[in-house]
């Protein structure tokens, strides 16, 4: 096979993550950098899109994450991240399958200027494994992370779908419908071709 690899760096975003009360009751900037090794030459050859990944893509799924979620440790976030770029392209999503991903994130300003504290996760695609639930006809949920603190799922929806983000829940779309986030309320349809979003469902944070 051969270990080709699409990078993101120099990315920050601001998340609420820590264990610490203060750090629940407000943002703080993290850095992020991921390396995805797959096959570029199918890429390369036809000049289509879908047979690479989009890194615009990947960015604002991981926007969402930070912006949407509400997390508790880097390695639950870096876990989230691996499996999000890890997961099987679903029907209509137009994109290769990435066959290993290393996420590196730093939290830069929690300890004030003495150091930055960071972690590195690798993972491939035989760790993937994904819990799929039917939620209704039509819409099927696969399993991304189900944290402390929020959870996050690709939902599948097949065609002439109707679907509505839950409560306490922002999405993005990956295939099949108008692109951007979509609000918790927001009643999206499917048409003649199936679709698929990332969902992330934060829980509320009760303090100690």
């Amino acid at each position: 096979m051969n270990r080709d690899t699409i990078t993101l760096t120099a990315c920050t975003l601001d998340a609420t993550i820590g264990i610490l009360d203060f750090e629940q009751a407000r943002t703080q900037p993290l850095e992020f950098e991921i390396d995805m090794v797959l096959d570029l030459e199918p890429a390369a050859d036809s000049e289509d899109v879908a047979n690479t990944v989009n890194y615009a893509v990947i960015t604002s799924q991981l926007e969402l994450l930070a912006d949407a979620g509400r997390w508790w440790l880097l390695e639950s976030l870096a876990k989230a991240i691996c499996r999000a770029v890890l997961i099987p392209p679903a029907p209509g999503e137009g994109r290769a399958d990435v066959k290993e991903v290393e996420v590196r994130l730093r939290k830069p300003t929690i300890l004030d200027g003495r150091a930055i504290p960071g972690i590195r996760m690798r993972r491939g695609t035989p760790w993937c494994r994904i819990e799929h639930e039917r939620v209704s006809e039509g819409v099927e949920l696969d399993w991304i992370a189900k944290t402390k603190l929020c959870d996050v799922a690709r939902a599948r929806l097949r065609p002439h779908t109707t679907y509505v983000i839950p409560d306490d829940a922002e999405a993005i779309t990956l295939a099949g419908l108008p692109d951007g986030r979509h609000r918790f309320g927001t009643e999206l349809r499917t048409h003649d071709d199936p679709a698929c979003l990332l969902v992330v469902w934060q829980r509320p944070f009760v303090a100690a």
